[in-house]
């Protein structure tokens, strides 16, 4: 049988390789958007779980695209200095952080993120013990693609500029933090000439159950307004899940298409395989063995376009984001590779290949052998 499946396949390359090209192109786009789904599922997720604060505390008026932005490394307004003890005096608030984020040039070569802040956001982050926060703490990105250590001195140029001794480096978490410079409150109010004020508080609360009422107490303090960091994380998974169910549905449209090319395939390879159906069946072969035939035919086909589809997908998750990184509100994403993922796309193709096999199957199946033998 095998056989008999190889030589058609052979001798009719274009066709079958054509017909493979539209199953794979399919299994290609859904292996990918499951794996970025996936990557940025589990980004989002080291995100919220490495934030640690449980509420931003942000000039009024603040969107949550501003929020994202943020998190994206640049935050724009300002609120005054002074509301950090008002902030701190609320009832359940365990932590508040001030925070100065902004864009600068590091070491006149490349711009970074980075984060005035005091030394609250190493209890914050929970960062390994600082003594004394009086020179820069760099993210594992700055440090690996830099070069940076412990003990070196950087550079940052913005409206001022300064230089500082790197006092700790961070081991990799995944998050933002990775590409921060976080230095102290008062020298990135000196380099970004924003003395006497703000960008935004990092509020951790004793009780997080109790965040509507603190939520509710911050919002009493004039100029400033809370927001619930789980909402904005929350907003952000509803509109991907809405945009990725969005592409998975034009992918399913492509994988029907493809499923037809194959059901035109198989159609064709009976017509043409009419004296071969017929000396089959003249030499004994039963109706259950032509169907079964066509079948395998159809499935094989349907699987190995698969494989080639995963594989055209790893290549491109692997390119594509050295090219254009990818993110979502600001944060970084990588692919995520899963066995699930390829099973899935197995179990799809598998299901493609029986459907699109069935009509040419059963049509091969019930073919008469004197019709088939007719002309030879």
């Amino acid at each position: 049988m095998w056989w008999i499946i190889y030589a058609y396949l052979k001798r009719r390359k274009i066709r079958v390789f054509l017909t493979m090209l539209g199953i794979a192109v399919g299994v290609a786009t859904l292996f990918s958007i499951l794996s970025v789904s996936v990557g940025i599922d589990v980004s989002i997720a080291q995100e919220m779980q490495g934030m640690e604060a449980h509420i931003f505390v942000l000039p009024f008026g603040e969107t949550h695209e501003r929020v994202l932005a943020l998190m994206g490394g640049e935050a724009e307004g300002n609120i005054p200095a002074d509301v950090l003890p008002q902030v701190k005096q609320v009832d359940n608030v365990k932590l508040a952080v001030p925070v100065i984020l902004k864009k600068a040039k590091m070491n006149d070569v490349t711009e970074i993120s980075v984060m005035g802040t005091t030394k609250e956001m190493g209890e914050l982050r929970q960062w390994d013990y600082v003594k004394d926060f009086d020179g820069a703490v760099v993210g594992s990105f700055e440090t690996r693609v830099r070069g940076i250590i412990e003990g070196d001195t950087i550079r940052l140029e913005a409206k001022d500029t300064l230089e500082l001794e790197v006092i700790k480096t961070l081991e990799e978490t995944g998050t933002h933090d990775d590409h921060y410079v976080f230095i102290p409150l008062d020298s990135a109010q000196e380099l970004f000439g924003e003395e006497g004020t703000l960008n935004a508080i990092f509020v951790r609360m004793d009780d997080p159950e109790k965040a509507a009422e603190t939520i509710a107490a911050i919002n009493q303090i004039e100029n400033v307004q809370a927001v619930f960091v789980h909402d904005i994380f929350q907003e952000l998974l509803d509109v991907f899940a809405t945009t990725r169910a969005n592409m998975i549905l034009i992918t399913g449209i492509a994988i029907v298409a493809g499923a037809f090319t194959t059901i035109n395939t198989m159609t064709m390879a009976v017509y043409e395989r009419k004296k071969d159906i017929g000396l089959s069946r003249a030499v004994g072969a039963t109706q259950l063995d032509i169907f079964t035939l066509f079948m395998i035919e159809s499935i094989l086909l349907s699987i190995v376009a698969c494989f080639i589809g995963i594989l055209i997908g790893v290549v491109f998750l692997v390119i594509y984001p050295l090219i254009i990184p990818i993110s979502i509100g600001g944060i970084q994403s990588s692919p995520y590779f899963s066995l699930h993922n390829v099973l899935l796309c197995l179990i799809i193709a598998y299901g493609v290949g029986t459907i699109s096999g069935i009509y040419p199957a059963i049509s091969a199946a019930r073919l008469s052998p004197i019709d088939a033998l007719r002309g030879i």
